[in-house]
């Protein structure tokens, strides 16, 4: 474990080493300073959900929760709330038989069904349990945040309030509760906002991403239509999608985590 985590996260990447969640040029150990919070996200909902139950996991081998990360599954892992990777190979995926619990949307239901894998009918990206663990805010003093893609240089989007994903997970968390409103070309910067009840609007620019993952999120929420906008401008004006019942996504990720 590295010097510079604090307590806390030390106490969350050790009491989660079971679980996978991406982290550039290494597949299983911490190797930055500077973590994408969408990704590390995965660690703490795991960890918050276990104290929560009080509880151990049932994982012989690894799991896998927040992102779209199924490329990096194998035989016999188990699968909590993620998704699929529209911009990978099928070759890129080398499993034959999953322990599916929840994912993140119908998208990925159909990926993994056509591969033979039994997939529950539980929709749900992890992520939406923010407002569960951390704490949301009555002061909403920050008019819209634009969150931009972690591969993304901040400074083309020429926004006036700008929240970079790359950082520490509690400092971001208490930074999105108090605007008003979310412009995000990060997913995990929509539904963390929507977690939250926070308005959120997604910003596609040319960041390599594909829209399914937006896509397979938003109809896992009950979605079918909501705005994809091409300039801050248009995110500015445009009506936010409607939000989805967070409650009952929660709780049926809670349902649906593989505890004893």
């Amino acid at each position: 474990m590295l010097p510079f985590l604090n307590r806390e996260l030390k106490t969350i990447l050790k009491d989660t080493d079971f679980l996978y969640w991406w982290n550039p040029g290494n597949k299983y150990r911490v190797i930055q300073r500077a973590f994408n919070v969408g990704d590390i996200l995965s660690a703490y909902i795991v960890w918050h959900v276990m104290r929560e139950k009080n509880e151990k996991l049932k994982v012989d081998k690894k799991m896998l929760a927040i992102g779209s990360i199924l490329d990096n599954a194998s035989d016999g892992d188990v699968i909590w709330g993620s998704g699929y990777n529209s911009n990978k190979q099928d070759t890129d995926y080398n499993f034959t038989q999953l322990d599916v619990r929840a994912v993140r949307g119908p998208l990925t239901k159909m990926f993994l069904e056509n591969r033979g894998i039994y997939v529950p009918e539980v929709f749900g990206d992890p992520g939406l349990l923010s407002s569960k663990y951390f704490a949301a805010s009555e002061v909403k003093d920050i008019e819209y945040l634009m969150i931009p893609h972690y591969n993304e240089d901040k400074h083309k989007f020429n926004a006036e309030f700008i929240l970079e994903t790359k950082g520490s997970v509690p400092k971001f968390m208490s930074q999105i509760v108090r605007t008003k409103k979310v412009i995000s070309s990060s997913l995990h910067g929509l539904i963390i906002a929507e977690s939250f009840g926070i308005p959120a609007v997604l910003l596609k620019d040319n960041n390599g991403e594909g829209i399914e993952k937006y896509q397979d999120y938003y109809l896992g929420s009950g979605r079918s239509d909501f705005p994809v906008c091409t300039s801050l401008n248009e995110a500015l004006s445009v009506t936010p999608s409607s939000l989805p019942d967070v409650n009952k996504i929660q709780q049926r990720l809670l349902n649906s985590f593989p505890s004893s």
